[in-house]
């Protein structure tokens, strides 16, 4: 007898519901039910709005790729609610979501269970929230849509990231950019960690292994891409076209992000006044200067 498949549910999936929910009710101040949520996402995925509807194709993959969908939309208006975007609106009688799970004993054989997920009858858009979709810091609000478009990265910095974004949320300004700068100075080891085995440089190597020469680890992957590419001007075009920002933009960016982390440790002014707003403005830089950092390898290497 075939056994009902188990949904895969990812960091990924719920990001992207995440987008399209607050997509979904920008510009709407009354509440809306989660089915209706759950029609328009899994409507807008070519899937079928209801799981009546999913039951009557009679196609066990569309029931599976529906119920991902439903609960991704759970788990990301949970999210939402938690980050301040959405206010839930409970009633007497809540709806949750089900589906079948098989657990597997020692004989090759399983039983059927069913699992329920609770979620709130009706959301809607917070007031804060319609101000920041409005004013374009959503992004910077949510940590999961920050880091929905960036590529991946060592654990180490996008747990920085995550945490600069909450540090933001919750009114942290300071807290905030020196995860930023404490980010950076990851991402620039392990960017130049990944040229280094490109490129099979040991010098880059030994700068690399030396611990708090963040300055020495960026000046020495710069001088990898130049012995690369066999001149400073052939580097810099490659890194400009790679990349998006001129070699040096970039080498200032990560100057500017390392005097925002050694803050934290030393008795010098920081390098700009930092409260929400220049918090913000450094947040929303940042995501782009990441996303150019991590092209890098493949700007040089090429």
């Amino acid at each position: 007898m075939e056994q009902p498949a188990s949904p895969r549910i990812g960091e990924e999936l719920v990001a992207e519901v995440e987008e399209a929910i607050l997509r979904e009710l920008r510009g709407r101040r009354e509440p809306i039910e989660f089915g209706q949520l759950v029609a328009a996402i899994a409507g807008s995925r070519d899937l079928p709005r209801s799981g009546e509807q999913a039951n009557a194709t009679g196609d066990l993959e569309t029931g599976v790729r529906f119920v991902e969908v439903s609960v991704a939309v759970a788990e990301a208006v949970v999210r939402l609610i938690g980050s301040g975007f959405l206010l839930p609106v409970y009633g007497s009688a809540e709806p949750y979501l089900s589906w079948p799970i098989v657990t597997p004993n020692s004989r090759g054989s399983g039983s059927a269970q069913e699992l329920k997920v609770s979620v709130p009858h009706l959301v809607r858009l917070s007031s804060a929230g319609a101000e920041w979709i409005e004013a374009g810091t959503a992004a910077i609000r949510s940590a999961d849509l920050y880091l929905r478009d960036l590529p991946p990265t060592s654990d180490r910095v996008r747990a920085c990231l995550r945490e600069a974004v909450e540090a933001y949320r919750r009114g942290l300004p300071l807290a905030c950019v020196i995860l930023l700068g404490a980010a950076s100075e990851a991402a620039w080891r392990e960017v130049g960690t990944a040229i280094a085995e490109r490129l099979d440089d040991e010098e880059l190597r030994l700068v690399l292994d030396r611990d708090g020469a963040v300055a020495a680890w960026q000046e020495a992957t710069y001088e990898a891409a130049v012995r690369a590419r066999g001149s400073a001007g052939r580097a810099d075009r490659a890194i400009h076209t790679g990349t998006g920002l001129h070699a040096d933009y970039l080498r200032f960016l990560a100057r500017f992000y390392g005097e925002l982390r050694n803050y934290a440790a030393h008795d010098a002014v920081p390098p700009l006044p930092v409260d929400l707003d220049v918090a913000a403005t450094v947040l929303r830089q940042a995501h782009d200067y990441f996303a150019a950092l991590y092209r890098l390898p493949e700007a040089v290497v090429a």
